[in-house]
C-alpha cells in the first residue's frame, strides 16, 4: 500500500517523500527493533526483523466496501 487517502479530509495518511528509497512501510506487528530481533511468547522464541515483517509482503484486496 502506498497511499491511504481520506477523501473528505483531503489528505494522505501515509507519508511519502524522496528522502526514503522505499515508500512509507506498514509497520506490523512491531515498530522498531526488539531485543535480539526476536520475541519470546509462551516460552517459544519467534524471530522478528526490525519494524516487523509486513512491509516486505504483497497483498491483494479481497473485499472493498464504501
Amino acid at each position: 500500500m502506498t497511499h491511504l487517502i481520506n477523501k473528505s479530509g483531503h489528505f494522505d495518511y501515509i507519508w511519502n517523500n524522496d528522502l526514503w528509497p522505499k515508500h512509507a512501510p506498514i509497520l506490523f506487528p512491531a515498530i522498531g527493533r526488539s531485543n535480539d530481533d526476536a520475541y519470546l511468547i509462551n516460552g517459544h522464541k519467534y524471530e522478528m526483523p526490525q519494524h516487523g515483517f509486513v512491509a516486505d509482503f504483497d497483498f491483494d484486496v479481497t473485499d472493498k466496501k464504501r
